[in-house]
């Protein structure tokens, strides 16, 4: 991760203790982050879960579902719930094709962050489409990767990756996971996610709504290449 701002300026013996340190990092965006900074790290991306990696998406049958898992939190980099719910609420209203899809939200959820868990359920209003799934199970985790046609993941929404990196995704591993499991996956075009997502060959990159909105109705009646580019993800 990025660290916090506080954290960034290291200085004195603090300097003099790293140069007997070897650092190793997940992704490249946080490599050049540390390199921009004097620290050379060595990258070594996390592991995917062996379910994920021998997953066999062709033999899923989707559903009308878009995904989206994260932790339910409101600080650093937040997975945006909010956003992602304001969005489906608009999608479905503009486009008659996403009025039968669910929204389903899942994720870790603590105690000290159920007022943001409790804000987003009143931000659906009372939409029966969205759908939130705290503290589930892998497994239950697991099937719904397989039911979802769609993945969406809203980490760095609007912020500055060279102003305020620890806004923004580092690597992601869920949309990684949901790739393996041939889910169409559109990510925020900042941080770590360019590593993975390759736009319109292993998924989705998009700006801003008006962006995610136009690639998701421009893919959505075209079963052909929705299975070559889950084919590339995979």
């Amino acid at each position: 991760m990025v660290p916090q701002k506080s954290l960034y300026t290291v200085k004195g013996i603090d300097s003099i203790k790293l140069l007997n340190y070897k650092f190793v990092t997940h992704s490249k965006f946080t490599q050049e982050f540390l390199k921009n900074r004097g620290i050379d790290a060595l990258l070594l991306y996390p592991y995917l879960d062996r379910e994920f990696i021998q997953a066999e998406p062709e033999t899923f049958k989707k559903e009308k579902i878009i995904l989206s898992v994260g932790r339910f939190f409101k600080h650093l980099h937040s997975k945006n719930q909010d956003k992602i719910i304001d969005s489906f609420n608009r999608l479905q209203k503009s486009d008659e094709k996403f009025k039968d899809y669910r929204l389903i939200l899942a994720g870790g959820l603590k105690d000290e962050d159920n007022s943001y868990f409790e804000s987003l359920k009143k931000s659906a209003k009372n939409n029966k489409s969205i759908l939130f799934k705290p503290n589930i199970t892998f497994h239950e985790l697991y099937d719904l990767y397989k039911k979802a046609s769609f993945y969406w993941h809203f980490a760095g929404f609007g912020a500055d990756e060279k102003s305020n990196p620890e806004s923004v995704e580092h690597l992601g591993i869920t949309p990684l996971e949901a790739m393996s499991m041939g889910c169409l996956t559109f990510g925020v075009n900042s941080g770590g996610l360019k590593e993975n997502i390759k736009d319109g060959k292993t998924g989705f990159l998009f700006d801003n709504e008006d962006g995610l909105f136009k690639k998701m109705k421009n893919i959505i009646g075209k079963p052909k290449e929705q299975e070559k580019i889950r084919g590339n993800a995979k």
